[in-house]
């Protein structure tokens, strides 16, 4: 899976990361805003959510260090549709790419979405690793899941229970569209820089199954949403 994050991105976490649902039984409306903006409670359920979560699923280990970067009072986070199981619901999401541009550069990508600002229950994570071809780290990776490039969980959460749907098959695109300003409330250090951004995504997730229930399946597939984010730079 993805790498996990030294502790320098937890000195540096400040704002929440979001996260994305899994068919339910439950369709979002399809009116509302187009962006949500986040108070610190719906942060702060998010980010106990993300937590639940990654005790549970060895291959979320990389939410623990990557959460409150993006999550946090004030962050905003796109409507999206995703069709689970063919039939269309509405998210919420956002994006956190890490770029690492010192002798081995490497870049990570991750997608996440919530179905509920104030309360979560089902989720969408999608993640990508892209080594560089050249110096510097890349700025987008396509692969397919199932391999060691992309990877994609539909997750539903009931109190501290988490079921865990991992991707098999499919493909996952990512992009970064744009890198801006200094991530409010943080400081740039010689080491780890932040800056606001936005990230493209696009994943066509065609099985996805519980490690212990095969015959569990769902699938899940997204357009070309361009979501809110934040670009970690480790130099």
């Amino acid at each position: 899976m993805i790498r996990n994050q030294s502790q320098a991105l937890r000195w540096l976490c400040v704002a929440s990361l979001a996260l994305c649902a899994c068919g339910h039984d439950s369709t979002a409306p399809a009116d509302g805003p187009t962006v949500v903006t986040l108070t610190s409670a719906q942060a702060a359920a998010l980010v106990s959510q993300a937590q639940v979560m990654s005790a549970a699923s060895p291959g979320l280990a990389w939410l623990t260090d990557s959460i409150e970067v993006v999550l946090r009072a004030g962050a905003q986070a796109l409507k999206i549709s995703v069709t689970v199981d063919s039939v269309p619901k509405t998210y919420y999401a956002v994006g956190l790419m890490r770029q690492f541009v010192g002798s081995n550069p490497f870049a990570t990508f991750h997608f996440i979405a919530f179905n509920d600002a104030t309360n979560a229950t089902d989720f969408f994570l999608t993640n990508a690793y892209a080594p560089a071809a050249a110096a510097g780290a890349p700025n987008s990776v396509a692969g397919e899941f199932g391999g060691s490039t992309a990877f994609a969980h539909l997750i539903h959460v009931s109190g501290t229970t988490v079921t865990d749907w991992s991707a098999k098959t499919g493909t996952a695109t990512f992009e970064r569209v744009e890198a801006g300003g200094v991530c409010p409330g943080t400081t740039d250090t010689p080491s780890v820089t932040c800056a606001i951004a936005t990230m493209m995504m696009q994943a066509d997730v065609t099985m996805a199954s519980a490690d212990n229930n095969f015959g569990d399946t769902h699938t899940a597939k997204t357009g070309l949403p361009v979501v809110p984010a934040v670009l970690l730079t480790f130099h």
